[in-house]
């Protein structure tokens, strides 16, 4: 695949200890470098595991979180109850299609094993143009077990964000003990947005 770009030696990360992030949301956390002043949009959020680590690094920076599941929800806001008192982190019950586009907008989306991507995901993805910021970045981590799943999903998913207005789609691969990782970014074209 031509946007494939395999990892180099600098990417590697030391393996995780007993208590640390799983290798799949370091790894993610690493390629999608936030930065500390930055405003994300997790889709898919869980129970807030990658959240937690993220608001470790933001100073000035805000996180929105959310999660179809009303469950895992109460679990992110349980596990993130400082960052949520402190205003650095926001959870909502909601799926991606249901929100609505008001005034704020974000630096970097992102989201990690959410299969939304692979398929007809035009209505989201028209969503997530209008959320960025110009200059913002779409950012799709999936994990697989084997390097042709992987190389399915690439595929998939670039051809899915090519006909969202997601051109330029770059596919990074891990290397050694995440081999089997993969990560999509994409700035999107930016949209029109009528009030």
């Amino acid at each position: 695949m031509d946007h494939v770009r395999p990892a180099s030696a600098d990417d590697e990360l030391t393996p995780a200890s007993p208590g640390a992030l799983p290798r799949r949301l370091a790894w993610a956390l690493e390629v999608i470098a936030p930065r500390p002043t930055d405003r994300l949009l997790e889709i898919g959020c869980g129970q807030g595991v990658a959240v937690a680590a993220i608001c470790q690094r933001l100073t000035r920076g805000t996180i929105l979180a959310i999660d179809r599941s009303a469950t895992a929800i109460v679990a992110a806001r349980r596990r993130n109850r400082d960052h949520v008192q402190a205003g650095t982190a926001r959870f909502e019950t909601m799926a991606l299609a249901d929100m609505a586009v008001g005034a704020t907008r974000f630096d970097k989306i992102f989201a990690i094993n959410v299969n939304l991507f692979w398929r007809d995901a035009s209505r989201e993805l028209e969503i997530v143009r209008r959320l960025l910021v110009p200059g913002g970045r779409l950012h799709l981590v999936y994990e697989s077990p084997t390097a042709a799943q992987l190389d399915r999903i690439a595929r998939e998913a670039v051809t899915t964000l090519e006909a969202g207005g997601f051109p330029a789609a770059t596919v990074r691969r891990g290397t050694g003990n995440d081999r089997h990782l993969i990560h999509i970014a994409s700035a999107g074209k930016v949209a029109r947005i009528r009030f």
